[in-house]
């Protein structure tokens, strides 16, 4: 339906003394404006479907009936309309000019109106109940189209007569083009395709006009002089007769042959002659003027609907107009647009932008022509540089250019790039360069130069592809665009590939590779921009096509370095190249494909840099991917293990659930991989939540160790989680020794139950609770840097090798599964003994790692782990690391709250459920507590059995699952203790507990005698006795006094070694040996009777017959010094804090206690082969003191 055949309700004639089509109330560029946005709302509303106007145009009538005079007033009309643009313009929405009548007064002050009528404002508040109605006639299918089109469709239908013509004349018709007037492309193409079709007709019209002038020349030759020759037959080609020229010719051919008598009787013909050439001409030359007329009837249509296809383009051109209703975000102006501002970034959401390729010039002479070329499908396209039109380096610029406009547009994080520059070696990136410093993870850690660099490149985004295509896409979303709105947080980012120097550097392999991911790349999100070499030049040019562009030839050359090129050429969407000084690109026009010239992105350094900086720092500061763990499973379902551990991890492509499945065919063992800050925390604490949510503690229990410097197991320890048996922070590699015996007994255990009467002769857990019925929990043992174990290849590391590879291997028959995490399984000193362990773990989760990494972790083949980009993306893999296995997912995250939460409900739950076992906590970041050794506690409390012979002296809590954490001294020879350390208050810290317990585990009296080195002034002096005040029957002297007592305690001795009897147990504590200067030295002959004789009496005869010594020094030196070298082997029983490597070898047997952290000592008795590593305890505080003094007297009255 053409504008001037509507029924308009708007007839209003608008007489005014201005000129037809001018507002004295508006600028004539302002009114310019407010005709194009009104006829291109039109053109585009019709573009999408019919609607019927008259009913729209009335509408709007009735909506403003109470100001019914301005539509019919051309002033009040444009006026109104410009209000109603400020109001809708994307420009302005939201802001006080648009929202506001002061506000759009300031705005159309902005534009030279001073003066408003108050109607005009009035009638400007009626647009937003209009909007609602419109939209909700959109909603019942009363019209289509969008919302804007629609408004400003029937304001412009309510036009007056005065302003009709002009709005007619620049809406006119598309000659049934299907335009989407909301898309600058399809503008583009109609433009072009209009421009072109009428170009080739004006191009016959003057063909056929300059045929026919020429023609009339040889007319006038030829026919004046009664000749027809080339005249008759441009004179037939016209259906021109020429049968009476024919006859007077043939007269005067008669007349001339005639004698004269018949000259006379026939006549001259040569006036007729003359005469009818004059006919025959004036007939040619009608058709010259009507073909001059056609000429200028076919460029005046070429001009007229080239021309109204302008209100169409206004909206994409720059700048674009501060008041245009069409804003669209994909054609906003490079220069200031940056997806990376916060509030355009709110605007977009999650949505993808398309970006510019260039600027396509179609009409060189009209810039309002000049529309950006929009990527919406992730073209590939190629650059054919030449030396001349389109040199090289401003080819590479323009990648650089439409690479650059695309960052601008990206999501953080949603683009990569895959660089390649055998020419010019990263020179072509330009500032994209920066990247390898801000983000190398974006540009693919480097610009590929090399070929066998170049080869892998390729090979990378290829297997991406095949990864996109198998994992993601399958056969449910049409391209990755569809994919990722599913996806939402797991969204794939898009690719570029840059190749600049083409074919240099490529193999015929590589080639091929990058063929097929220029055909295959776009639906993958894939694009590939290359530039050729100048040495192609030559296989390329320009040449005159049948309309306005020309067309692209190729002659098929290819350089000598690369004979294939000719055979398989690529063949991407577009070709760039250059002709008459011009960058031209290739496009489609209809059927036909022309060459329209084009004008290249162009950035300012500053903007350039602005765009890369800004790009890397949001992908940074939007890495993180969030996704709820607790959304993934239902708490309290009561699910069981008979069968397998079932624990949602993430979400992998689609937002489909991962879940780990532990029991499951080879599903039986984990190795966790990645960086610091890659996740690997996060996926142990949703792997843990989400297993006590899912399962109760007689269904699974978990082993928790921690090996690094941290307290990622904190929470479940203070929390006392039900489903722990153990949980170990900041843990010991002797306490993780102890850990793999437990389960190597645990195991043990369960193949007698399962194999034996009880567990019907079952071969596994599965079988066992189908065939019994019997409960028989499955365990999960989790370790973060699990490395630590191996850091020493020592007598720890062998062990442990040996008995982890007897968990992994033995374990999954009964239930028993390992989660090894680690960031490197580089440079520790024994892995090596675990390669053939850790090859039958076929579960491999790898977060961002390096590509040396993730081969180790995955297989040699297979480097994902390196491309991964933001904490928490990882890899799956339960195919033993080969790449067909990959699943990339997100690990779920879970906040320390709901962690808690998840916690204590698990924990109130097993209270109700009478469960009430708490797990055996090791924590190395607290200092131990008495309190926490339930041995302790029960020789306090009264409820722990003694048997009477040994006296135990509990010096700290074990470095172990189960262990003694002090001596037991019986009557045996040796039975004596030395503590070497180098705090001596800590060590009599520690001491005090160890006699308050001695005293405690004897059935008999008890006599502790103490002696004391120290003198007056030393600080710990009077630390002795104050530990010797836990109970009775206990003395301490000075080092003035100390042979009187040696000689007493050395003649009790004797008399009891005479007697062959035992008397009172006895306790002999020598504090501080290398200050005990009565003992003399190595220079010092030991006579019979003299204190150091006496000493070496006690230490080797008086554990016989029941009096102990235990000597505290600082040294083994110090033993040697005062003992002589002897003296070291009468104790039995050895405590030894951090020393020298020689030292330790000499006390304990290894080098171990030269490693020993501070509050560490090593316990060892060589006589039985038993070493052990405790914490000692503190000094005990007066409660607990009390309380074990109590004890010691209410023992004494019973005795």
């Amino acid at each position: 339906m053409e504008i001037s055949t509507i029924a308009r309700v708007g007839t209003g004639s608008g007489d005014s003394a201005v000129p037809q089509g001018v507002s004295p109330f508006l600028p004539e560029e302002t009114t310019e404006i407010v005709l194009d946005e009104l006829a291109g709302a039109i053109t585009r509303l019709r573009s999408v479907g019919d609607n019927d106007e008259e009913r729209l145009s009335r509408q709007f009538r009735l909506r403003l009936a109470s100001s019914e005079g301005l539509l019919d007033d051309r002033n009040s009309f444009l006026l109104l309309a410009l209000c109603f643009l400020i109001r809708v313009s994307p420009h302005l929405r939201g802001t006080p000019e648009a929202d506001s009548t002061d506000g759009l007064r300031r705005e159309l002050a902005e534009v030279g109106v001073r003066e408003v009528a108050p109607a005009v404002l009035e009638a400007s508040e009626q647009l937003g109940p209009f909007v609602v109605e419109l939209g909700q006639a959109r909603e019942t299918g009363t019209y289509v189209g969008d919302l804007l089109s629609l408004l400003l469709s029937a304001i412009a239908l309510n036009a007056p007569e005065a302003v009709w013509p002009l709005l007619e004349k620049r809406a006119g018709s598309q000659g049934g083009r299907d335009i989407n007037g909301a898309d600058p492309n399809s503008v583009l193409v109609a433009i072009a395709q209009t421009e072109d079709e009428l170009a080739a007709a004006v191009s016959r019209v003057e063909t056929s006009y300059r045929q026919l002038r020429e023609g009339a020349a040889i007319l006038r030759e030829e026919l004046p002089q009664g000749s027809l020759g080339r005249s008759g037959g441009l004179l037939s080609s016209l259906g021109i007769s020429t049968e009476g020229m024919q006859s007077l010719i043939l007269v005067r051919n008669d007349y001339h042959r005639s004698p004269l008598w018949k000259k006379l009787i026939i006549g001259n013909p040569a006036s007729l002659i003359a005469e009818e050439a004059e006919s025959l001409v004036k007939h040619w030359d009608e058709h010259v003027d009507a073909a001059r007329i056609a000429v200028e009837r076919a460029k005046s249509v070429r001009t007229d609907e080239v021309g109204a296809l302008r209100p169409l383009a206004r909206p994409f051109t720059s700048p674009v107009a501060r008041h245009s209703a069409l804003w669209p975000e994909a054609v906003r102006q490079f220069d200031t647009y940056r997806r990376t501002d916060p509030v355009v970034a709110a605007e977009l959401g999650d949505r993808r932008v398309p970006h510019h390729l260039w600027t396509f010039d179609p009409l060189p002479d009209e810039a309002w022509a000049r529309l950006p070329y929009v990527d919406h499908v992730y073209q590939s396209i190629v650059f054919l540089a030449d030396e001349k039109n389109m040199p090289y380096e401003q080819a590479c610029r323009a990648v650089t250019g439409i690479v650059l406009d695309q960052m601008s547009r990206a999501l953080p994080g949603r683009l990569t790039l895959t660089w390649i520059d055998p020419r010019g070696r990263g020179q072509s990136a330009g500032p994209l360069l920066s990247l390898l410093e801000t983000g190398k993870q974006l540009i693919g850690d480097a610009v590929w130069s090399e070929p066998d660099d170049i080869a892998a490149a390729l090979r990378r985004v290829s297997d991406r592809m095949a990864q996109l295509e198998q994992r993601a896409l399958k056969d449910t979303f049409p391209d990755l665009d569809a994919y990722n709105a599913a996806a939402g947080q797991l969204a794939e980012p898009n690719h570029v590939v840059v190749v600049t120097g083409y074919p240099q550097a490529f193999s015929e392999d590589s080639a091929q590779r990058l063929r097929q991911i220029v055909e295959g790349g776009a639906r993958l999100g894939i694009a590939v921009l290359v530039v050729t070499d100048e040495a192609q030049s030559g296989s390329y040019w320009l040449d005159n096509g049948p309309g306005h562009y020309p067309v692209m030839m190729n002659r098929g050359g290819a350089p000598a370095s690369a004979p294939w090129m000719n055979a398989q050429p690529l063949r991407p969407h577009a070709f760039v190249l250059g002709g008459e000084g011009r960058m031209h690109a290739t496009l489609e026009l209809g059927e036909t494909v022309r060459c329209v010239p084009c004008l290249p992105l162009s950035f300012t350094p500053e903007a350039a840099n602005a765009i890369v900086a800004g790009y890397a720092a949001a992908t940074e500061s939007a890495a993180e991917v969030k996704i709820d763990a607790a959304t993934l499973v239902e708490p309290g379902t009561g699910a069981e293990t008979t069968k397998s551990v079932d624990i949602p991890l993430g979400l992998q492509g689609r937002r489909e659930v991962l879940d780990l499945r532990l029991g499951h065919k080879l599903s039986q063992n984990v190795l966790v991989g990645g960086l610091p800050g890659s996740g690997k925390s996060t996926l142990f604490h949703t792997l843990i939540v989400n297993a006590i949510r899912r399962y109760d503690p007689r269904e699974l229990e978990l082993y928790l160790l921690d090996f690094k410097q941290g307290v990622e197991f904190q929470p479940y320890a203070d929390g006392a989680l039900p489903h722990a048996r153990v949980v170990a922070v900041q843990s010991e590699r002797d306490f993780g020794l102890s850990v793999l015996r437990d389960l190597r007994a645990e195991i043990d255990r369960r193949a007698e139950l399962l194999r034996g009467p009880q567990g019907a002769g079952s071969d596994g857990l599965t079988e066992y609770r189908e065939r019994t019925g019997k409960p028989l929990p499955r365990i999960v043992v989790v370790v973060d840097e699990f490395q630590v174990l191996f850091a020493e290849d020592d007598r720890i590391a062998h062990e442990c090798a040996q008995l982890l590879d007897h968990v992994v291997r033995q374990g999954r028959a009964f239930g028993v599964h390992t989660v090894l995490g680690t960031q490197t399984l580089r440079g520790h000193g024994a892995m090596g003994l675990l390669r053939g362990t850790l090859d039958q773990v076929a579960v491999r989760i790898v977060l961002k790692t390096s590509e040396t990494d993730s081969r180790l972790f995955l297989s040699d083949e297979n480097a994902a782990g390196a491309r991964l980009t933001r904490p928490g993306q990882a890899i799956f893999n339960d195919g033993g690391g080969r790449p067909e296995s990959n699943v990339e997912f997100q690990v779920a995250h879970t906040e320390d709250a709901a962690r808690d939460a998840a916690i204590a409900e698990a924990r109130a739950a097993a209270i109700r459920d009478d469960f009430t076992r708490t797990p055996r906590v090791f924590d190395g970041t607290k200092p131990v507590e008495v309190s926490q050794d339930e041995q302790v506690k029960g020789l306090v409390d009264g409820t722990a059995r003694v048997d009477g012979k040994r006296l135990w002296l509990h010096l700290g809590l074990p470095v172990a699952i189960k262990g003694s954490g002090g001596v037991g001294l019986r009557r045996a020879g040796g039975a004596n203790l030395l503590i070497v350390h180098r705090d001596a208050g800590h060590a009599v810290g520690a001491l005090a507990v160890a006699l308050a317990t001695a005293r405690l585990s004897t059935a008999d009296p008890l006599r502790i005698v103490g002696l004391e080195s120290l003198g007056q002034d030393d600080e710990e002096h009077e630390k002795l006795r104050h530990v010797l005040e836990i109970g009775d029957n206990a003395t301490c002297v000075g080092h003035g006094k100390i042979a009187g007592a040696l000689a007493d305690l050395a003649a009790e001795v004797r008399r009891r070694l005479e007697e062959e009897r035992s008397g009172e147990r006895t306790i002999v504590v020598l504090n501080a040996l290398q200050r005990a200067r009565v003992l003399g030295d190595e220079n010092t002959y030991s006579e019979e009777g003299s204190p150091r004789e006496n000493l070496l009496t006690i230490l080797a005869e008086g554990p016989d017959y029941g009096v102990h010594t235990v000597v505290l020094t600082e040294s083994v030196e110090a033993v040697d010094r005062r003992l002589g070298h002897a003296g070291l082997g009468q104790f039995g029983a050895r405590v030894v804090g951090q020393c020298s490597v020689d030292a330790s070898q000499r006390l304990v047997g290894t080098g171990a206690a030269g490693k020993l952290g501070e509050h560490y000592v090593i316990l060892h008795e060589p006589d039985d082969d038993r070493t052990e590593t405790l914490r000692l305890f503190p000094r005990p505080d007066e409660t607990w003191r009390a309380a074990a003094a109590d004890a010691a007297a209410a023992r004494t009255e019973t005795r």
